[in-house]
């Protein structure tokens, strides 16, 4: 199984099974920030089921915070998944309709703790990517209610987070056999965006693309009015949640990118690619070496890491210092 977590003052994970090389399936636990409309179905104040939510979707508000996709949607589709995956709460999800996967993720839900990554673990997955925070401090929601200033302690709060996730992650990967996990640094990707703006066409940083509703306290669209019409220069869409455009770079990075800075031990498409069978024999081996007294060969590239260089994460010797996250 394959399963992917995203953080965002939430704890977004998501789970694919992997046959051949290929994912077959994906599950999507989350907020807002992933949510496809489960909170349609849910007993919640705050829904984003109307216009102009939803107004790059030809199908218009389909319960996402956003203009169009979710960073999970894009996921799913840079890994073959045949469609955008049914949420959990929706009576119509069951049968064939679930083959793919199920979004589970929800506006509002909390940050799920290791014993939930474990018990996935022990229904079969394998495979985990995870996103750590954003700096939501300096969001139009925060800046609205501060005098236009960022939030500092919220950023902070994120960053200290995002510090013991990476260790926490390596403690699973050395005590499950088996566990395979990307960690994505959601968090210094889309801040490269923000204070890179022109690099990415970006011009509007701090305003949401749709006007905001006061019933809200400005945090939600307000339903019925319309959105800005060029979407691509806008990094929020509302208060809260980035448009589109960020969550396409987010997902490209998570999926290809080169940097461990950005994606940690390797991407997705290599996660995606890793045999978790010949992984658990290679661990095997070279627990061997190491009892002999013999150093494997350190991993250089990401292809190296790929086929070798992840199960020494399973090592408690020097192997798993030269793998030690990235601290953001």
């Amino acid at each position: 199984m394959f399963i992917l977590f995203s953080f965002f003052i939430l704890f977004t994970r998501f789970s694919a099974a992997i046959a051949e090389n290929n994912v077959k399936a994906m599950f999507i636990f989350g907020d807002s920030l992933v949510d496809a409309g489960n909170s349609d179905f849910l007993e919640t104040p705050y829904k984003c089921n109307y216009f102009p939510y939803g107004v790059d979707f030809s199908s218009g508000s389909t319960g996402r915070c956003r203009n169009g996709r979710t960073s999970a949607d894009i996921l799913g589709q840079l890994l073959g998944l045949p469609h955008l995956l049914p949420v959990f709460y929706d009576p119509h999800t069951k049968g064939s309709s679930i083959l793919a996967g199920v979004n589970y993720a929800s506006l509002g839900a909390g940050i799920l703790d290791s014993t939930q990554q474990s018990r996935a673990y022990d229904f079969g997955a394998r495979k985990f990517v995870v996103f750590n925070i954003l700096q939501t401090g300096c969001n139009p929601y925060y800046e609205n209610h501060n005098n236009g200033s960022c939030v500092h302690v919220l950023n902070e709060a994120s960053a200290l987070f995002n510090n013991k996730l990476g260790p926490a992650l390596k403690n699973l990967s050395e005590d499950l056999p088996g566990f395979a996990f990307v960690y994505i640094n959601a968090s210094g990707i889309i801040s490269e965006m923000i204070n890179h703006p022109t690099t990415y066409g970006l011009k509007e940083l701090n305003a949401s693309c749709c006007f905001l509703s006061e019933s809200s306290e400005r945090a939600f669209c307000a339903e019925g009015t319309e959105p800005c019409p060029d979407r691509s220069i806008y990094a929020y869409y509302d208060g809260f949640h980035p448009t589109e455009k960020l969550y396409m770079h987010l997902a490209t990075k998570a999926y290809s990118s080169e940097l461990h800075s950005e994606a940690y031990p390797f991407n997705v498409e290599v996660l995606a690619n890793l045999n978790t069978s010949v992984m658990l024999r290679e661990v095997s081996s070279l627990h061997v070496h190491e009892h002999r007294g013999s150093e494997p060969e350190a991993p250089s590239t990401s292809n190296e890491l790929a086929t070798k260089g992840f199960m020494v994460l399973k090592l408690r010797s020097f192997r798993v210092r030269v793998l030690e996250p990235p601290a953001v």
